[in-house]
C-alpha cells in the first residue's frame, strides 16, 4: 500500500506516517534504510485494516 493512501486512511500527513514507520512502533508497517540516505517503507493493507478495527494483530485465529 502506498504511503499517501495509508496516511489518508489514518488522517495523517505522509511525513507523520513515515516518521511513525521509522520509529519501529508502527504495528502494520516498517521502514528500513535503503541505498544511500533514503528509506524504504512498507504498509501492509490487511494489518492496517485490522488495526483500525481494533483487532489483535498477533494471531490470525482471533481475526477470523
Amino acid at each position: 500500500m502506498e504511503i499517501h493512501e495509508a496516511a489518508v486512511k489514518l488522517k495523517l500527513t505522509d511525513q507523520s506516517l513515515r516518521m511513525w514507520l521509522k520509529s519501529g512502533h508502527c504495528p502494520f508497517g516498517d521502514a528500513w534504510k535503503g541505498t544511500g540516505r533514503y528509506y524504504q517503507y512498507h504498509v501492509e493493507e490487511e494489518r492496517l485494516r485490522l488495526w483500525q478495527e481494533g483487532k489483535d494483530l498477533q494471531t490470525k485465529e482471533k481475526n477470523a
